[in-house]
């Protein structure tokens, strides 16, 4: 069994992933913080994964909500995710 049944289907697929991204483009424009890069992603998530497996995981959460915007739910489950 196939995952899709058409190209029609992997087309509207495509589409939605654009406007999703717009969205997010948008979203982060109307607040004011800067679009994440991947080299900016992944050196945020060495310098938190270093933070964490050193036992300071408090300092790994506050160095992500700085570097991101992210609330103090959202910085805890990136941190725990690493």
């Amino acid at each position: 069994m196939a995952l899709f049944s058409s190209n029609a289907d992997i087309a509207r697929l495509k589409r939605q992933l654009a406007e999703q991204q717009a969205l997010i483009d948008h979203l982060y424009l109307q607040l004011g913080l800067p679009k994440p890069t991947a080299s900016r992603d992944e050196e945020l998530a060495t310098q938190a994964g270093r933070l964490k497996e050193s036992g300071k995981e408090v300092q790994a959460i506050k160095l992500v909500r700085e570097k991101t915007g992210m609330g103090l739910l959202e910085a805890k489950q990136y941190v725990d995710r690493l």
